[in-house]
């Protein structure tokens, strides 16, 4: 490890199992570990709609860290952290908007690299119809306790296909991080104890919120 120190001795053994004294001890500190990331990572974008943006960066290395961590910034924020995956979502952007992002690559001793500026300008839209509403919204039978394994029927809309269709979850009536593109089923949480609601909306890629499905209910309790 870096700027690590240690202190070294060594002591003799004969034939008998007799073991002598320790010699002096001889301290030695490694190196600091001064080198960033290399190559810092390249960031592009992948996919470019109205209110969302699909990025992905290449893969950096490190001297002497086994694992990096990447950090997106999105208009100066650092927004998402993440030792796994080259690619991040941002969602929620307004159409005809400009953006600016950069991912970072940090090593285990805080050494830092930073990827290229990318800015992006979303499209702007003349779709003003929401998808259609999901139905059948159902409880699996793995549900229990406070976590809901939901399942739903598709949402359609006249312009995205279904796998670009969103669907987000509200847990007693707030937007929870437990949404999904492109899937009809997801696990989410409950962030209270008591009788939770579950309700899931389908979002295209201009930003159109559908009206909500049929809700469904089950009790959290903290044992």
């Amino acid at each position: 490890m870096p700027s690590t120190t240690f202190d070294n001795s060594v002591y003799a053994i004969d034939a008998g199992g007799n073991k002598s004294g320790n010699s002096n001890s001889v301290s030695y500190t490694t190196p600091a570990d001064v080198t960033p990331p290399s190559p810092p990572p390249t960031l592009s974008a992948t996919a470019v709609y109205p209110t969302r943006v699909t990025l992905a960066w290449t893969t950096s290395t490190d001297d002497t860290s086994s694992q990096v961590w990447y950090t997106l910034h999105v208009d100066g924020v650092a927004r998402d952290q993440s030792a796994f995956g080259n690619s991040n979502l941002v969602q929620d952007l307004s159409p005809g908007s400009t953006h600016t992002f950069v991912v970072t690559v940090c090593d285990a001793t805080g050494n830092v690299a930073e990827s290229n500026v990318l800015t992006v300008t979303t499209p702007t839209t003349t779709d003003t119809t929401a998808p259609s509403v999901p139905t059948n919204l159902r409880l699996g039978p793995q549900s229990g306790g406070c976590e809901a394994w939901l399942s739903w029927d598709a949402s359609t809309d006249e312009t995205d296909a279904q796998p670009l269709i969103q669907y987000d979850v509200y847990v007693n009536g707030v937007r929870t991080p437990d949404g999904v593109i492109g899937y009809t089923s997801t696990v989410s949480y409950a962030r209270g104890v008591g009788i939770v609601t579950f309700v899931v909306k389908a979002v295209d890629t201009s930003g159109n919120v559908s009206s909500p499905s049929d809700e469904v209910t089950t009790p959290c309790r903290v044992s």
